[in-house]
């Protein structure tokens, strides 16, 4: 399903309720430039068998909210640019990610500018080798919890895991010793809970 939408700039609303993906294994740019989308049903895809999620919702800058509580991530291992630029993304539910098999999450909220908190606590990352900018320009994030983040193999990923800009103040929950490899120029006015 790679690029399945990709470029649909016109389309407002999508239902694929009873689409079978049993055995799709890449939804990468699905509906990458579908920036009028404000609906997508895709609640009951299978997503068991899929690896590549890279750049799936990429520039839906009128999605407000997506469900993905139904999917099955085990096996994905690329969600770079996954969300990026879906900056009327208000709230984004990723509880039931499953991640253990993920290696590139760079630029993966890049530019959320109506985020304004998320809970990524779930989120296994010892495999992750890059997550570059994850938080890039997510202007009124107030809230972040990634408490059970691992060290990357690349240390400067973590070190720019806030490039650009992010509100001067807000609550971060993290490991303390991960929160010593973060430069503190973005952060450093945010209250800290340590872990």
């Amino acid at each position: 399903m790679n690029s399945m939408f990709s470029g649909c700039n016109s389309l407002t609303s999508i239902n694929l309720y009873n689409f079978d993906t049993s055995i799709v294994n890449t939804m990468s740019e699905m509906f990458a430039q579908c920036s009028s989308l404000t609906f997508v049903n895709i609640y009951n895809f299978d997503t068991s068998k899929v690896t590549n999620m890279l750049s799936m919702f990429y520039d839906c800058s009128s999605l407000a909210s997506i469900n993905l509580s139904n999917f099955n991530t085990s096996k994905v291992n690329d969600m770079k640019n996954m969300f990026f630029g879906c900056s009327s993304l208000t709230s984004i539910n990723l509880s039931n990610f499953d991640t253990s098999n993920l290696i590139n999450m760079e630029y993966m909220f890049y530019n959320c500018s109506s985020l304004t908190s998320i809970d990524l606590s779930n989120f296994d990352t010892s495999r992750v080798t890059n997550m570059n900018n994850l938080f890039y320009s997510c202007y009124k994030l107030q809230y972040i919890n990634i408490l059970n983040f691992s060290f990357p193999i690349n240390t400067y990923s973590f070190i720019s895991l806030f490039d650009q800009y992010i509100p001067s103040s807000g609550t971060i929950i993290i490991k303390e010793n991960f929160l010593n490899k973060i430069d503190g120029n973005y952060i450093n006015r945010w209250n800290k809970s340590l872990s």
